[in-house]
C-alpha cells in the first residue's frame, strides 16, 4: 500500500517544479521595461497636478504587466513554431524548447493574460471615456501582433519600431493620461530616452542570435544592418539615450533632474564594450548582452524618474 504522505510530498513537488517552469516561460526579470515607462508618466503626472490617483495607478500597472506577460508567451510560441527557438539557441525562456510546457498551453495562458489586461482597459474606458481608446488599441496590437500571425511584425525588422512605440511613448503618455486627463508635448519627448533603451535590448537579442535568425529565415534590424553595423547600431541607441536624457533635464521644466541618469554610464560603456571586443565566438561572448542590458536601462530609467521625483523638492 502505498504511503498518502509520500503521495502528498510527490504531488507538492511536482507542483513547486510546475510553479517553477511558469515563472521561467513569464520572464518577470523583463517586467522593468514595461513598470519603468509607466511609474515615469505616473511620476510625471504628479508634477504636473500634485496629486496621485493610486487606484489608477495600480489597476493600470497591473493590466501594463498582463499584458506584458501575454506578449513574451505568445512570442514564446511564435518563435517556437516557426522554429527560430530550437536546440542549441538562446532566445526565449527555452520551457517549450526543452519540452517542459505544452505549446498549446503556452498560447491559451498568453491569451488569457491579454484578455486579464484588456479588463483592465474596459475600466478605463468606462472612467475615463473613449479618449483612451486609442492607447488600449495600439498596445493590444504591438502585443498580439508583434509575433503572431498574420503580421508577425517583429520577423519583418519591425520590431525596433514596435516596442519603441508601445514600451517608450505608448505607456509613459498612456500612464500620464491617465492621471492628467491629457497629454502634452513634453511628455512625448520624454518618453524618449527609455524607448531607445527597451530598442537597445531587443539589438542585444538580435545581435547574439544574428546567425539563428538567418538560419530561420527571420529578418530583424540587425539582420539587415549586419554584424559591424549592428553594433554600431546598439552602441548608438545607448548613447543617444543618455545624451537625450542630460538635453530633457537641461531643457524641459518638466523634466528637471533627468539628468540624474547620466550616473549609469559606467553601465553603458560596459555593455558597449562587450558588443564591440566580440568578434569571435560571438554568440557565447555575448550570451548574457541581452540581460545586461535590461539591468542598465531598469537602472536608466529608475534615476531619471528618482532625479524628476527629488528636483521638485530642491
Amino acid at each position: 500500500m502505498s504511503d498518502p504522505l509520500h503521495i502528498s510530498a510527490m504531488k507538492n513537488k511536482k507542483n513547486t517544479i510546475d510553479w517553477r517552469i511558469w515563472m521561467r516561460a513569464i520572464r518577470p526579470f523583463a517586467y522593468p521595461a514595461s513598470i519603468v515607462p509607466a511609474l515615469l508618466g505616473t511620476v510625471l503626472g504628479y508634477q504636473s497636478t500634485g496629486t496621485i490617483n493610486i487606484m489608477y495607478a495600480l489597476i493600470m500597472m497591473l493590466g501594463v504587466l498582463f499584458t506584458h506577460t501575454g506578449a513574451n508567451l505568445l512570442a514564446d510560441y511564435a518563435d517556437y513554431k516557426k522554429g527560430v527557438d530550437r536546440m542549441g539557441t538562446f532566445g526565449g525562456s527555452g520551457v517549450l524548447v526543452e519540452k517542459l510546457l505544452q505549446p498549446s498551453r503556452v498560447k491559451m495562458a498568453g491569451l488569457i493574460c491579454l484578455f486579464v489586461g484588456a479588463l483592465s482597459a474596459c475600466f478605463f474606458i468606462w472612467q475615463l471615456g473613449s479618449a483612451i481608446l486609442i492607447w488600449i488599441l495600439i498596445g493590444g496590437f504591438c502585443a498580439f501582433f508583434y509575433a503572431m500571425p498574420p503580421l508577425e511584425l517583429k520577423y519583418h525588422a519591425l520590431g525596433d519600431i514596435l516596442v519603441f512605440i508601445a514600451f517608450g511613448i505608448g505607456l509613459t503618455t498612456g500612464a500620464y493620461y491617465v492621471q492628467v486627463r491629457s497629454v502634452e508635448m513634453p511628455i512625448f519627448i520624454m518618453s524618449i530616452p527609455f524607448g531607445l533603451l527597451v530598442i537597445a535590448i531587443l539589438q542585444a537579442n538580435h545581435l547574439r542570435d544574428y546567425m539563428d535568425d538567418k538560419a530561420a529565415g527571420i529578418v530583424t534590424s540587425i539582420g539587415l544592418l549586419g554584424m559591424r553595423y549592428g553594433r554600431y547600431s546598439y552602441s548608438c541607441v545607448i548613447m543617444i539615450a543618455l545624451l537625450s536624457s542630460i538635453l530633457i533635464g537641461c531643457y524641459l521644466p518638466m523634466g528637471k533632474g533627468a539628468y540624474a541618469s547620466v550616473i549609469t554610464l559606467p553601465l553603458a560603456l560596459r555593455c558597449i564594450k562587450l558588443v564591440h571586443n566580440s568578434y569571435a565566438n560571438t554568440k557565447m561572448q555575448l550570451r548574457d548582452l541581452d540581460a545586461m542590458t535590461a539591468q542598465f536601462a531598469m537602472l536608466f530609467g529608475l534615476s531619471m524618474i528618482l532625479g524628476i521625483s527629488l528636483y521638485r523638492f530642491l
